[in-house]
């Protein structure tokens, strides 16, 4: 058995390292387990989050979607640059000029391997900005209505909401489904974007194709602690 895990918002808070005592439990519960993880962000964030000792202990950590997949802290693989279509880009600026949203903090749009990461409100707002966002995306579905508007027009690019204040953007079939054709065994996938628009849908959407999702657990949760109950009933 294979156990995958999305990183911000499913091990740890949203953009905050792991809690201590849920980083302990996690040590002690994956020391005999095959333990992947599948995360929208580069290497530097998730070393960020989970810290370099878990990063190096991993099996698999496909980061930026599986755009760039390491082994026990080393890389594996990579995929090419991204280079999104200048119209789609515009299109982007326009929704970042004419959103309701209050304010801007930053940096809107972030390039990782074989991605684009694209933010309304910016990557350098603080916890409290981010919490304003939150509930104004809530309200008006800002994201999911960029992505429904977006992804007729651009067929071949993959547009997901990826954390809590952000769309991850990639050239189609190349989102975390990816790492569901390295799967030789069962597996179980715990996330907490695992619906239609999210950026952990597509790991159930390619094991439906690759026919293989009856025989394997996912789990859609709201938080570490979530995980943490669920891993506590899998001991």
């Amino acid at each position: 058995m294979i156990y995958v895990f999305d990183v911000d918002g499913t091990l740890t808070p949203f953009r905050s390292p792991m809690v201590p005592d849920f980083y302990s439990f996690f040590l002690d519960w994956s020391k005999h387990k095959r333990v992947w993880l599948a995360t929208g962000s580069d290497i530097d964030k998730t070393i960020e989050q989970i810290g370099i000792d878990l990063f190096n202990k991993v099996e698999r950590s496909y980061q930026s979607n599986g755009n760039q997949i390491y082994s026990h802290g080393k890389l594996l693989k990579e995929a090419p640059e991204f280079n999104l279509p200048q119209d789609c880009i515009d299109i982007l600026k326009d929704k970042l000029a004419t959103s309701s949203f209050g304010f801007r903090k930053g940096k809107h749009f972030e390039e990782r391997p074989g991605a684009l990461n694209f933010s309304i409100i910016g990557r350098n707002c603080n916890m409290e900005e981010r919490k304003i966002y939150v509930g104004f995306d809530e309200s008006i579905n800002e994201r999911k209505n960029i992505i429904t508007e977006l992804s007729p027009l651009f067929p071949d690019i993959e547009f997901a909401i990826g954390g809590e204040i952000s769309i991850d953007i990639y050239p189609k079939g190349s989102g975390k489904g990816q790492l569901v054709n390295d799967l030789d065994d069962n597996f179980t996938f715990i996330g907490d974007n695992l619906y239609p628009s999210g950026n952990d849908y597509s790991v159930y959407t390619a094991a439906v194709n690759k026919n293989i999702h009856t025989k394997n657990t996912f789990f859609n949760v709201t938080g570490y602690e979530e995980t943490w109950r669920i891993l506590n009933s899998l001991i």
